[in-house]
């Protein structure tokens, strides 16, 4: 899989799933991917919403410090100026861990449950970027929001 031209993998992955418009997708899951059922579960959070997985939320968004991380994460990507891209919300977010006094994963980690409600997802400035601005700030806010009424 990894080896195959991007167009390539992307016409059987959208063979093999029955959806279109896959390929940016494709391009930033080639590189964890070793068969077709592999694809999926890692790109389904920028098609459909978030999947619910309890250990990840309980793990990673319950603990106060994973609501200061998301929130700091959440400050810092609304300040993004221009095109969002990974290009842009990798200088963001690395900010936003400077700035917490945290390591990256301390920050990183509950952002991915927040985007995609799991713990495992292509590279978290890609994922963020391929989310897009609205659902991902979308997406953060809901995550605050549930663990404030939860």
């Amino acid at each position: 899989m990894r080896e195959l031209p991007l167009q390539d993998l992307t016409t059987r992955l959208e063979q093999f799933t029955g959806r279109q418009n896959l390929k940016d997708a494709v391009a930033i899951t080639q590189e964890k991917i070793s068969t077709l059922d592999e694809f999926w579960p890692l790109a389904r959070s920028f098609f459909e919403d978030p999947v619910d997985d309890p250990a990840a939320r309980e793990r990673f968004l319950a603990p106060e410090a994973g609501a200061q991380a998301l929130g700091a994460a959440r400050a810092a990507l609304a300040d993004v100026p221009g095109p969002w891209s990974p290009e842009s919300v990798e200088p963001a977010l690395r900010g936003a861990v400077e700035a917490s006094g945290m390591k990256a994963k301390q920050v990183f980690q509950p952002l991915r449950v927040a985007l995609t409600g799991t713990t495992i997802s292509p590279g978290i400035f890609e994922t963020v970027a391929l989310v897009g601005r609205d659902r991902a700030l979308a997406r953060i806010d809901a995550a605050l929001d549930q663990r404030r009424d939860g």
